[in-house]
């Protein structure tokens, strides 16, 4: 079995800003390679969303993340994880993953 690719916070900010470039201005998909970096973004945004609330209650307290009643939907958690990367540039060596869980879990701690 072949290891995947670890993507750090580098290449998720480069696929993530595209993809919300192309997302919020309602541009749609312009080539092959927007539609892939377009549904990995949003894979991965819905993945670790998905990942949290499994484990949530299973954390101690303050490890714990409180999404909103309604949750929250991949282009909101996108912008999240954006926010987040742009704002810690020191941490972008970092995978993408651990990246992003400390993107949701600062913008919803629980109280």
């Amino acid at each position: 079995m072949s290891e995947g690719k670890v993507i750090d916070g580098n290449e998720l900010l480069e696929i993530c800003t595209r993809t919300m470039m192309l997302y919020e201005r309602g541009e749609g998909i312009q080539s092959p390679n927007d539609a892939l970096k377009f549904g990995e973004c949003m894979a991965h945004a819905e993945a670790v969303r998905d990942t949290m609330d499994f484990f949530n209650k299973k954390l101690p307290r303050n490890y714990q993340t409180c999404f909103p009643e309604k949750g929250i939907n991949n282009g909101q958690a996108v912008r999240i994880v954006l926010k987040y990367l742009n704002e810690h540039p020191a941490d972008l060596h970092l995978n993408q993953t651990v990246l992003s869980i400390a993107a949701l879990h600062n913008a919803y701690p629980c109280k």
